[in-house]
């Protein structure tokens, strides 16, 4: 993203997950994970009547720190819905797309997410082109979206749309080829 730096992402990446958060009822399911190059649960799997305020505390917290590793974060988070009954189970991941590892080692991982019937949107932000393949797969494997977001001040619109997607709320459902609609710089 140009002109901006990790602290601005982060704090675009924490708007974004709110604006989610305020789109969700009571008794809906939310948890979230964050990593760099480990993951950390900032609060487990649960309705939101339980965990609404500790979730928005702890994401207004994070900070910016070093390393990307997106794999074990991605593994806990279809570890908690893989043990849920629910319909909908939907996992946002928000990347900057580097990661410590190779492509091919989320492979087995991406498919055992498919099989739970888990879906997956990853939202790579940045200009560059890093993992941009390894992204997308992982959204078309699991049903999810792909969005490859260089404006970054549309984040918070897009996650919203996307849990609306997810949620069943969308209004338009002929728009089902926007996945280039955020790129825009």
């Amino acid at each position: 993203v140009r002109g901006l730096h990790d602290g601005q992402k982060m704090h675009y990446a924490q708007q974004a997950a709110l604006a989610v958060l305020s789109q969700l009822k009571e008794t809906d399911l939310a948890g979230a994970v964050a990593f760099d190059s480990e993951a950390y649960v900032l609060s487990s799997l649960a309705p939101l009547s339980q965990n609404r305020a500790e979730l928005t505390e702890k994401i207004e917290r994070l900070q910016y720190g070093g390393g990307t590793d997106f794999f074990r974060a991605l593994e806990t988070a279809a570890d908690q819905l893989g043990r849920t009954r629910r319909v909908i189970r939907h996992i946002i991941l928000l990347t900057d797309g580097d990661t410590n590892r190779s492509p091919t080692d989320h492979y087995p991982l991406i498919s055992l997410v498919s099989q739970r019937q888990i879906s997956i949107t990853t939202i790579r932000i940045g200009a560059d082109m890093v993992n941009l393949r390894l992204l997308s797969y992982m959204s078309e494997k699991t049903k999810g979206r792909f969005h490859h977001v260089q404006n970054i001040e549309q984040l918070p619109q897009l996650l919203v749309r996307d849990t609306k997607r997810a949620i069943g709320q969308d209004e338009d459902e002929d728009d089902e080829d926007d996945e280039d609609d955020e790129d825009d710089e």
